[in-house]
């Protein structure tokens, strides 16, 4: 079910809401809480019902193998501990492996042995790499004792919580369970609702009128280079790689602000995912900046397991390459995936030595290649195989010519001694306009590199919790603040009316594919 389809805004969304408290009010939080996880697995079947039993026994068998670590024979035993530790581990990246990479080692071995062994074929089921990094997560600290004993309904609500169970925020025990345990489910916090409601409004706002119509530019040169079509122009290829660079920037951002918004609604912050990643002056910046709680993860429990920063600076870098590594094929199982961390790795151990040689001193227009070099590397990123990239890499640098769009030849004069050298390279643009293009970018880097973001328009509400690690994090210098008034109200109003009757089809977020 997506955030914005007319089934979640008008059917799904309000008898879940009123019900939730409804039933709170007579029954007590207990009861309120359970509505609240059948209503989570009802949105979660709602894709695929076949899906409801994989995750019913991944909540089952994880809340089996965390009660083990109370036992007294657990808490006495330190080996005993670290063999349960080990069994839900293999449980836990065993399940992510067969569901979400089998097919992908299985054809990665048929074409390194010239083999023919029959891929697998499996469903992945939806979500699975954001509630299993939240398991792996609340059994390390369980065996830590980092996490106390909650009860099964409890873990339950953690994990599949709607806001968060598609695509993230990778929330944790210690963040969403407390505020639980102090909540009124007997009525609404109608600031908390209000603010809830204007994010979410304005987060449909960014999906439906930006991420959306930046598609329209991006898929074609994509699907362009995937099926091997006539070559497109110079200009087609970066029309076609910024213009998913923005798409994915707003289509993420967008999640990310609904997700916030509707966890309010029912009264609970979720972690901040996302605080202007493109204005970040560095690549390390960046990764503070984008998919906050994935990069939290990483550098938690795996890089800090690796060994971080505390067994010299070789290590230290190793370690930076192998986590964006697997980050990278945390994202899809395919090499392109891995080759795109791997490139961030290179620039993370890039950008902590200039940091190391130089100190202080930054580099200057840093915003600006930190956006070039992150909107490139999205091509490997958005790419469907390696020679779709390659083509597109090709035509963005040169190497087979420089191909201009024929509208571009009715402005030359005839006469022109170039006439003939640019009417060599001409090729039909099917994608490349002008001046539509120029100005929806235009307008996407002003958002993106003047505007505030959603959180710093709503900071005075605190309305999620802050996970940012990064430096100088600019919340002080937002002047204009959100208000809960009648103004805001009518703008959110017209807003929200508007995105809604512009959902004219369906349009999944592009971060629900991993």
């Amino acid at each position: 079910m997506l955030f914005n389809s007319y089934i979640f805004l008008l059917i799904y969304l309000p008898i879940v809401f009123f019900g939730f408290f409804a039933i709170g009010s007579k029954f007590g939080k207990k009861s309120s809480m359970s509505f609240l996880v059948w209503a989570s697995l009802l949105f979660y079947g709602y894709w695929n019902l076949s899906f409801l039993w994989f995750i019913g026994f991944s909540l089952i068998a994880n809340y089996i193998i965390g009660l083990q670590y109370h036992k007294d024979i657990a808490i006495k035993s330190s080996l005993l501990r670290k063999t349960i530790l080990l069994l839900s581990l293999c449980l836990n990246i065993g399940l992510l492996v067969y569901f979400k990479y089998a097919d992908f080692f299985i054809n990665s071995f048929n074409h390194l042995y010239h083999s023919s062994f029959n891929l697998t074929n499996v469903i992945m089921p939806l979500a699975i790499s954001f509630f299993t990094f939240e398991q792996i997560a609340f059994q390390v600290d369980t065996y830590r004792s980092h996490a106390p004993k909650y009860s099964f309904y409890e873990y339950c609500f953690f994990v599949v919580f709607f806001p968060q169970l598609i695509a993230g925020p990778i929330a944790h025990h210690s963040e969403i369970l407390p505020q639980y345990k102090n909540l009124d489910c007997t009525k609404p916090d109608y600031n908390k609702v209000a603010t809830g409601l204007s994010i979410f409004f304005i987060g449909l706002a960014k999906k439906t009128f930006i991420a959306d119509a930046m598609a329209v530019y991006a898929n074609p040169v994509f699907e362009r280079a995937l099926h091997q079509y006539a070559e497109f122009s110079f200009f087609d290829a970066w029309c076609g790689v910024f213009a998913y660079s923005f798409q994915l920037y707003f289509d993420f951002s967008a999640y990310s602000d609904m997700a916030i918004g509707l966890g309010l609604l029912f009264g609970i912050k979720l972690p901040l995912n996302f605080f202007s990643p493109y204005k970040a002056n560095s690549i390390i910046d960046f990764w503070y900046r984008w998919h906050m709680t994935l990069s939290r993860f990483l550098r938690e429990y795996l890089y800090i397991p690796l060994g971080g920063n505390r067994k010299g600076k070789i290590r230290k870098y190793i370690n930076l390459l192998l986590t964006m590594f697997i980050g990278g094929l945390w994202h899809g199982a395919g090499w392109n995936f891995a080759l795109w961390g791997l490139c961030h790795g290179v620039a993370l151990v890039i950008n902590h030595g200039w940091n190391f040689i130089f100190k202080k001193h930054r580099l200057i227009g840093g915003r600006l290649i930190t956006f070039l070099f992150v909107s490139i590397l999205w091509v490997m990123f958005r790419a469907e195989s390696f020679d779709a990239a390659k083509q597109i890499y090709e035509i963005m640098f040169g190497a087979k010519g420089i191909r201009i769009p024929s509208q571009f030849l009715s402005i030359i004069p005839q006469s022109s001694d170039f006439y003939p050298l640019i009417a060599s390279h001409i090729v039909t643009s099917a994608y490349y306009k002008g001046l539509p293009e120029i100005s929806m970018f235009a307008l996407c880097i002003f958002i993106i590199w003047v505007c505030p973001n959603t959180y710093q328009i709503m900071q005075k509400f605190a309305p999620a919790l802050d996970t940012y690690v990064g430096k100088n994090k600019p919340t002080s210098i937002i002047k204009w603040q959100w208000k809960p008034n009648m103004i805001n109200a009518l703008i959110i109003t017209i807003i929200g009316y508007i995105a809604i009757i512009s959902m004219s089809r369906i349009s999944p977020f592009l971060y629900f594919q991993f």
